[in-house]
């Protein structure tokens, strides 16, 4: 018990140095994110045979977006962590209904569509979702390079500042030189983190959260 107990600590330590104290509240196994008026937060949630996002902001609007569906009991506890108690928007990319809380997913992806975009803040928050090589070029403020192939050309224009990949799907060596030449910000999404994209009126952050199991 004291050795569970001291590992705790350790890991809330590390945490607190990548977190802003008046941006999180963590305890034993919560995390309660704090969003000022106009804020929101864009969540990737990530274990083994599942891939969501969370969207939410200071008035508790949850949004849901499930790239890829292990079971209910499984996003219910992972949203237990956040305190989550309901969806307002369920959202799906594959043509399988859901139902969560009590709320039916809407199908997301259609045809030929590569790039699902969100506007919050006046700036697009855009996942690439592709089963293609077509060329594609994109300019949103904030991607999230979920499916892909490095085989596919793939260019990022001016608006793109932040780009967020998986660590067991990363662009190429050679494509991320150039992003890091045009000054294009990458973070790589690992499963034993929750990684945080706040986007302000005036500008955005991230927050990196270690998992307490």
């Amino acid at each position: 018990m004291k050795k569970i107990t001291f590992l705790i600590i350790i890991i809330l330590i590390i945490a607190s140095i990548f977190i802003n104290k008046n941006d999180m509240k963590v305890s034993n196994n919560s995390y309660d994110i704090i969003y000022k008026e106009g804020e929101v937060g864009i969540t990737f949630i990530l274990e083994k045979g599942m891939n969501a996002i969370l969207i939410n902001d200071n008035d508790n609007n949850n949004d849901l977006i499930i790239l890829d569906y292990k079971n209910n009991e499984t996003l219910k506890k992972q949203l237990k962590k956040f305190n989550i108690p309901k969806i307002k928007n369920l959202y799906n990319v594959t043509p399988v209904i859901l139902n969560l809380y009590g709320v039916k997913s809407k199908f997301l992806k259609e045809d030929n569509n590569d790039l699902i975009t969100f506007k919050y803040n006046d700036k697009d928050f855009c996942i690439y979702v592709s089963d293609n090589n077509i060329e594609k070029n994109i300019n949103c403020e904030f991607v999230y390079m979920y499916k892909f192939s490095n085989d596919t050309k793939i260019t990022f224009g001016n608006k793109v500042s932040l780009i967020f990949q998986n660590n067991d799907n990363r662009l190429s060596t050679k494509l991320q030189e150039v992003l890091y030449e045009k000054w294009i910000d990458i973070y790589t999404i690992n499963p034993y983190e929750y990684a945080t994209l706040k986007i302000m009126k005036d500008g955005f952050d991230t927050i990196i959260i270690p998992i307490i199991k």
